[in-house]
């Protein structure tokens, strides 16, 4: 079925983009609705269907991010 999905890339420090503090970054590849164009794989036909599936990648991303923030607060190693 249709897909999207959430990733946290952390940057090694040597490589950080523009300043030091820019210690991740959050990527996000949305659903496709139909009469999409580009890209791979099936599409989402129902407007409620696709609403949900973008709703449910933003909570994903949210709950990513959350995830992220918890471990590095707690020194897990990913700063």
């Amino acid at each position: 079925g249709p897909v999207s999905a959430v990733f946290v890339d952390v940057f090694a420090p040597e490589v950080r983009p523009l300043h030091e503090r820019n210690v991740a970054m959050l990527y996000v590849v949305g659903p496709k609705g139909e009469g999409a164009s580009g890209g791979h794989g099936s599409t989402i036909s129902g407007e409620e269907e696709f609403l949900k599936a973008v709703e449910d990648l933003g909570a994903n991303a949210i709950s990513a991010l959350r995830e992220y923030n918890e471990a590095a607060a707690a020194g897990g190693g990913v700063l």
